[in-house]
């Protein structure tokens, strides 16, 4: 009778030593997770500090949940593709997806900013970036295509990996276009006329 009643308390006090000594917790494989997010977004170039970069991590881990992550991805992948922000083998869906760009600006973190600069940068210009009028003018057409709303669309699509709705990304691409030749036109007939 003694062992049985022993029994009753021993074991499961085993069973929770063992556990607490062996193995990975929840908490510790969501910190690798965020450390890792962390990490990869502060090494892409988009303007993501260390700090920032941790909010993002806990909050799209808060999101996405470790077990779909290691189901999907594992830790080594994950840490090569985080800073992608493309996640298609989470099936994120669309509300996940809002969910996770709405995280970047609850983080300090403005994407759409980030397109903008990305768009004005020297490198993507190239020598036209020398000419005051056009830098000026592209960084006018980007902001004028890019409404908040329509980033917004674009990132989730990317974010989600749906790319078969790219409704988006079509009008962002005929309104820059369309802007671009209107301002480089302007440009290219006031040259004329100062030659002339």
């Amino acid at each position: 009778m003694l062992v049985s009643l022993r029994s009753l308390w021993v074991l499961p006090l085993l069973v929770v030593l063992l556990s607490a000594c062996g193995g990975e917790s929840e908490g510790d494989r969501k910190d690798k997770y965020i450390d890792t997010m962390a990490s990869s977004l502060a090494s892409n170039d988009m303007g993501v500090n260390e700090a920032k970069g941790r909010c993002i991590g806990s909050k799209f881990v808060d999101t996405v949940g470790t077990d779909r992550l290691q189901e999907a991805y594992g830790l080594s992948r994950f840490a090569t593709e985080a800073g992608t922000l493309e996640y298609p083998e989470l099936n994120l869906t669309q509300s996940e997806g809002q969910a996770i760009y709405d995280h970047f600006g609850g983080c300090g973190v403005d994407m759409r900013q980030l397109l903008f600069a990305e768009f004005s940068d020297p490198e993507s210009l190239g020598e036209l970036a020398a000419i005051p009028e056009i830098s000026e003018g592209a960084s006018t057409c980007v902001e004028k295509a890019g409404t908040p709303e329509n980033m917004k669309a674009i990132f989730v699509s990317m974010i989600v990996g749906d790319k078969t709705n790219d409704g988006a990304s079509k009008v962002f691409n005929r309104k820059l276009e369309k802007c671009f030749n209107g301002f480089l036109t302007d440009y290219l007939v006031q040259l004329e006329s100062s030659a002339g």
